[in-house]
């Protein structure tokens, strides 16, 4: 099954499903959550590391919230 924001490729992250474009995967943001989290916490740990690269990541679509 495909999906427009993420993909696999056993160059990458050894397959793991990835964001697309990043090695940022669904198993680490998974954990980030269960950890406690909030989508906008992760958010700010991974423009911290990208920079502003990160302000276009599909991440941005999660929705918040309260």
């Amino acid at each position: 099954m495909e999906h427009p924001l993420i993909e696999r490729n056993p160059d990458v992250m050894l397959g793991k499903p990835v964001i697309k474009g990043t090695r940022i995967t669904g198993e680490l943001l998974m954990r980030k959550l269960a950890d406690g989290f909030t989508p906008d916490d992760i958010l700010e740990m991974f423009m911290i590391c990208a920079g502003k690269a990160a302000k276009y990541s599909p991440f941005m679509n999660i929705p918040r919230y309260p």
